[in-house]
């Protein structure tokens, strides 16, 4: 008590309670925190509060539109909770700490070998934030050297069956950067791309096209050679899964100029949501015009390999003006994580489980085919490990399904135009199992006998 009053006389305050004189009287409560207790009351507090959320383990699990439930090897988790890596940074003395910065290196090398891309930053927030930075690349591309600044503002043309969270971020940072957004609509029959409304859209003033393979709807883009003869010399942009690379020709192949996507599915927990990690891709050609972190080999000045930053293009280490983005960190941790993921299962195992994964997502979109009251698909496209299906009263039942121990899937009905009221994404991560398809097919069977 004596060194608070000390404190308080030091600095010409007469009481604790005249520092927050500041504070409105009338918005002042009670903070009601309970007096310390000891660690085990504390532990025992949080396991009672842990307990009310529901885990996707315990459950049939469906969810997907982004974020999967799949299986992290024991070793992913070992490796990154080493003290040497549990950071999301990297350093900011890089050189220093070459563990790390082999870590990442090797991330970049791993993920430009499966998009078939020439460079590959070293993360990104997640697939939104990635997909917004690469619209803005794209008009930096497009318009380098013109004299396009100041005058009617530039359009990007974006598919509208991409994931529509992504699109909310695009839309935000459009509006900031004077960016207009023009919807390219997909066939109602397949769930894929209008071809014909993608023509149409390209006008003068569209610098790019985004659309990401598979589709929000899982659907496989099949045409994309026809879509980059469309597109022209404009900058093609492509969001894809990483997961289902095993299996589908990778962006690189199809010559897009900038890959974008969100790798959770490698290795990383859904974990409420966040941390994801943001993939970030391009060709080399473009590379001085990309947001994010490098990180090079070189050899240092006795001639060993080295690792090191290169290509600093940040806010905080040139003028403000001249950076390629103001993104200041990267998610490194779940990097390393992905690292160690594909480093692990390697090419012949992604594919495997790719290929596992579209089994048993077939499976379920046939068990939910044989009630009445459902269609599955409802799109003809070709889907990898997602799809679309109508399943008749599912807003109005949903919780019926969680009772009966399933998650279905997303209601997305509401969020597409034209889309059928009673349409659900279904998504099968290779953590699914015959018992949980099982389980839906119980479900189905319990609402079809109401």
């Amino acid at each position: 008590m004596d060194e608070i009053e000390e404190m308080l006389r030091y600095i010409g305050v007469k009481s604790v309670d005249e520092l927050f004189e500041d504070i409105p009287r009338s918005i002042r409560r009670d903070l009601a925190i309970a007096e310390g207790t000891d660690e085990r009351e504390v532990v025992r507090d949080l396991e009672r509060i842990l307990s009310k959320n529901l885990c996707a383990r315990d459950y049939a699990f469906f969810l997907g539109g982004g974020v999967y439930f799949n299986f992290v090897p024991a070793i992913v988790k070992a490796i990154t909770e080493l003290p040497q890596f549990y950071t999301a940074y990297t350093p900011y003395q890089p050189e220093a700490s070459q563990g790390i910065l082999q870590a990442v290196f090797e991330y970049q090398s791993l993920m430009a070998e499966l998009l078939e891309m020439d460079v590959v930053n070293a993360s990104m927030y997640d697939g939104g934030s990635a997909a917004a930075e690469a619209m803005l690349m794209a008009r930096r591309i497009r318009w380098a050297g013109g004299d396009r600044k100041g005058q009617d503002m530039d359009s990007i043309a974006v598919a509208k069956n991409i994931n529509p969270y992504r699109r909310r971020v695009l839309e935000t940072y459009a509006g900031v950067a004077r960016i207009n957004l023009i919807y390219v609509d997909f066939d109602k029959k397949t769930g894929k791309i209008d071809m014909a409304g993608l023509d149409e859209k390209m006008s003068d003033d569209v610098f790019a096209f985004y659309m990401e393979n598979p589709n929000f709807f899982g659907v496989v883009e099949d045409e994309v050679v026809r879509v980059r003869d469309v597109i022209g010399d404009r900058i093609f942009i492509v969001g894809v899964n990483p997961y289902s690379l095993g299996v589908i020709i990778p962006p690189g192949r199809y010559d897009a100029d900038i890959v974008v996507g969100d790798a959770q599915p490698l290795g990383l927990s859904m974990n409420m949501g966040g941390p994801s990690l943001g993939v970030f891709a391009c060709k080399a050609k473009y590379v001085r015009r990309m947001p994010g972190r490098l990180i090079g080999m070189t050899a240092d000045a006795d001639g060993r390999r080295a690792f090191c930053m290169t290509l600093q293009t940040r806010e905080q280490h040139i003028r403000r003006g001249r950076a390629t983005s103001n993104i200041c960190t990267n998610n490194t941790l779940c990097a390393i994580a992905v690292a160690v993921y594909l480093a692990l299962i390697g090419g012949v195992g992604l594919r495997r489980l790719g290929i596992e994964t579209m089994k048993k997502a077939r499976k379920l979109c046939r068990v939910i085919n044989e009630f009445e009251h459902c269609l599955s698909p409802i799109f003809d496209g070709k889907f990898f490990n997602e799809f679309v299906a109508k399943i008749d009263g599912i807003k109005e039942r949903y919780h019926d399904f969680v009772r009966n121990g399933v998650f279905p899937g997303i209601p997305i009905g509401d969020s597409f135009e034209g889309m059928n009221p009673n349409a659900i994404l279904v998504s099968v991560g290779d953590a699914v199992t015959d018992e949980d398809i099982e389980k839906y097919r119980r479900a189905l069977e319990v609402m079809a006998s109401d």
